[in-house]
């Protein structure tokens, strides 16, 4: 093989194990075709969490008994971008197989050959029509398949293109277990755990439950390791988040990638045959054989240093964890809205392009103390004002002192709206203290009487003269 053929071996491998977008059977034909037409890929060798409560709910039987949703027309917002979406699922014999570990949206511009990654949250909520209601984005597939079988990966597809208000092209769900049997394959990957963790609630084959723990630093894992590592979701040490999983799943992606680049392994025909072949039986997609060479050629053309990622996460600002009104673990968009994660979808291919700043550099920042000795308040209400998606949490903890008899909202900067101060007044039972506005005209305006209470209050102030406002929790804070 020369090494023009190499390059191009190389680009297609990349598209297959990092984009997934030309997939198994394409790689066959360009190998056989384009690539090396005088040799064959033949081996001589012989060689989870689950389903929600509330989606239980409405899947009572082997069924789901609601029509397919009306196919809802969504555009491109460049008719020169190729979208695809890659989905990993836990796959058979696995708690919650058919549910999306792994949700990644990726788009190539035919215009300069540039391409972008987004991931997206698995717990992400989204609304998957009247009959079904509002639901983790990562049941896509499962609903889909209860409303007819085989009907899931285009459900799911049909789901990512109205959360994102993109149309995507092609769509690829590939089976964890492959992945396990793929490093297998290649003799482990390397990862570096840069998070020590333990997670007591790791799935086990039998329906149960068994403890795993990664130790900090460079060590190399074999299969199921890396399984593990990458899916699991009740670790300590922060890494219980969906967000924490996400980043550990692109860890192995990209690790198992370097390895199948390596000399060692694209030099080895007989490895390369049982890649493809173990991807073979575990990969779903609508791509067609007519679609091949068309990606192909645009898939050599793509500079994958150039490649723009970007997270839905906490950090990036465009979305929030909060609780479902069943209790689940959820993910909602900032704002309570897709329309900044449509944006930053409609402008992929710019790396500095972040609508979310203007969104969340003009909200308020807020401080919240439990004044009394009632365990989780603090917490509890964090949460409700996160949800209210108007204020930034800057900390959540205890007040300096744990007797206060009533809640107290304490105006720091004086740059908070009255609208701002009044939502909070009207939600939560409690007092304003402004030196900056009269709050008379809604009854909540604080008058201290005592030095004790202002002395109190001064201390905070001063601790938490960064954050514009500070509510202190009090006796009277009713659930």
């Amino acid at each position: 093989m020369n090494s023009k053929k190499v390059i191009i071996f190389i680009l297609s491998l990349i598209l297959v194990f990092l984009f997934g977008i030309i997939g198994v059977k394409a790689f066959k034909y360009i190998y056989e075709t384009k690539i090396n037409p005088d040799s064959s890929l033949e081996s001589d060798e012989n060689y989870y969490e689950d389903i929600d409560e509330e989606v239980k709910d409405i899947l009572q039987d082997n069924k789901l008994e609601v029509s397919k949703p009306r196919a809802v027309t969504v555009q491109k917002s460049d008719k020169s971008r190729i979208n695809f979406l890659v989905l990993g699922v836990g796959g058979d014999g696995h708690d919650g197989g058919n549910l999306t570990d792994t949700i990644i949206f990726g788009s190539v511009s035919e215009k300069d050959n540039s391409a972008s990654l987004l991931s997206i949250p698995r717990d992400l909520y989204i609304n998957m029509g009247q009959e079904i209601g509002y639901a983790k984005i990562n049941h896509s597939i499962f609903v889909g398949d209860k409303i007819e079988y085989g009907y899931g990966l285009e459900f799911a597809k049909n789901m990512i293109e109205q959360t994102l208000d993109e149309k995507i092209d092609y769509v690829i769900k590939i089976d964890f277990e492959s992945f396990e049997e793929i490093i297998d394959i290649i003799g482990g990957v390397y990862i570096n755990v840069e998070t020590a963790f333990t997670d007591e609630k790791y799935p086990t084959l039998d329906h149960g439950y068994e403890t795993i723990s990664f130790e900090s630093g460079w060590q190399v894992m074999d299969g199921a390791t890396a399984l593990k590592y990458a899916r699991s979701r009740h670790g300590n040490n922060g890494e219980g988040s969906d967000f924490a999983r996400s980043k550990r799943q692109e860890k192995i992606i990209l690790a198992v990638k370097e390895k199948i680049l390596s000399l060692k392994t694209l030099s080895n025909p007989a490895k390369l045959y049982k890649i493809i072949t173990e991807l073979d039986k575990n990969i779903d997609t609508n791509i067609k054989y007519r679609d091949i060479v068309d990606l192909y050629d645009i898939a050599s053309n793509i500079d994958t240093n150039e490649i723009v990622t970007r997270n839905l996460d906490e950090n990036s600002g465009y979305v929030y964890s909060t609780r479902s009104s069943s209790g689940a673990s959820i993910v909602k968009p900032t704002g309570n809205n897709f329309n900044t994660i449509r944006d930053l979808v409609d402008n992929i291919f710019d790396p500095e392009y972040n609508p979310i700043a203007n969104i969340t550099d003009s909200m308020q920042t807020i401080t919240i103390l439990n004044g009394t000795f009632i365990s989780g308040i603090a917490t509890y209400s964090s949460q409700k004002i996160k949800d209210m998606q108007e204020f930034k949490i800057y900390f959540v903890g205890n007040a300096p002192t744990r007797d206060y008899k009533n809640s107290i909202l304490i105006d720091i900067s004086g740059n908070n709206p009255l609208s701002k101060i009044n939502s909070l007044t009207s939600y939560f039972d409690c007092k304003v203290y402004s030196d900056f506005i009269d709050t008379s005209s809604f009854g909540s305006n604080l008058v201290i009487t005592d030095d004790y209470l202002k002395s109190n209050i001064d201390y905070i102030k001063d601790m938490y003269s960064n954050s514009d406002l500070v509510f202190v929790l009090g006796e009277n804070f009713e659930y």
